[in-house]
């Protein structure tokens, strides 16, 4: 699911994988950090490597895994990796509870059980999903989303700012509609168990 991301960053920039687990530390000649869905917990001194990156000055860009879908199930399994032990000294937590957002939402594929002459057959079937939200609320100022002009966010868990570190300012830029909601438990993939307000649900706003 990456390539496409990084064969439109290639046009502009040099891109190379880094194993923190192997370099220990960010290569001195690296100018920003991509961390890109992460599915294994990072240890201690990956996460010490990229706060120190951070510290001395190097750009850092967080894309957090919300949650593991299963479309075979339509379950809705929680992330496999914790980052908030690199984000919340800076003042920054990832919330829990996925983003739902019933107004403006995109698609994902689920399979279903059609009938056929020939027998039942099992397809992909391209659906509307709460759990797919389609930002619009942007910050046009900021570099980051200037040119954008949605931001689609599958699986998304809501960021908390907190107290900030001394010399940390944070920014938003991105805002789910004000129908959004989050922190219900996911029941399901499917589109209908998500139709009416969750138990525990609240606005995202």
């Amino acid at each position: 699911p990456l390539r496409p991301i990084a064969a439109m960053l290639s046009e502009n920039y040099d891109l190379r994988a880094i194993d923190l687990s192997l370099e220990g530390e960010v290569p001195g000649d690296v100018d920003a950090l991509l961390l890109l869905g992460s599915q294994r917990q990072p240890g201690e001194p990956a996460l010490f490597a990229v706060d120190q990156f951070v510290m001395r000055g190097g750009g850092l860009a967080v894309f957090a895994l919300g949650a593991v879908p299963d479309p075979a199930s339509r379950q809705v399994q929680p992330p496999t990796a914790d980052l908030n032990p690199l984000l919340e000294p800076w003042g920054l937590t990832i919330g829990e509870g996925l983003v739902v957002q019933r107004s403006l939402d995109g698609a994902i594929r689920l399979p279903v059980r059609m009938r056929t002459p020939r027998g039942d057959v099992e397809m992909q079937q391209q659906v509307s999903s709460p759990l797919v939200p389609i930002l619009r609320d942007l910050d046009k100022g900021h570099p980051v989303t200037r040119r954008l002009d949605t931001l689609v966010a599958p699986f998304a868990r809501p960021v908390v700012p907190g107290e900030m570190a001394p010399g940390v300012v944070a920014t938003v830029l991105a805002r789910s509609e004000p129908d959004g909601a989050v922190g219900g438990p996911v029941p399901s993939l499917d589109p209908r168990a998500l139709a009416e307000p969750l138990p525990g649900e609240r606005a995202s706003a």
